[in-house]
């Protein structure tokens, strides 16, 4: 995710024909929150983002239980109404 809020999805970009874009008409709900949910579980080690973001990144990559706890507090500061 970069500082601003954003984040890359690759089935979100327009289908270029490249693993960049793998967006296509039929792209569910469902596979768009999957995909997501993955990048959230699992994010890409190669493309850590800027600011406050690289601190996140270095401690996912350095000391998950760290970052697993961070995150549960960032929720319950910022709970969904």
């Amino acid at each position: 995710m970069r500082s601003s809020g954003q984040f890359c999805l690759n089935i979100l970009n327009p289908d270029d024909g490249t693993w960049h874009g793998q967006w296509r008409p039929t792209t569910t709900i469902r596979e768009i929150l999957l995909a997501i949910q993955t990048l959230l579980d699992n994010p890409n080690p190669k493309s850590p983002s800027v600011g406050h973001g690289q601190t996140v990144h270095r401690v996912y990559m350095s000391n998950r239980k760290e970052w697993e706890r961070r995150t549960r507090l960032e929720s319950k500061k910022h709970p969904m109404n």
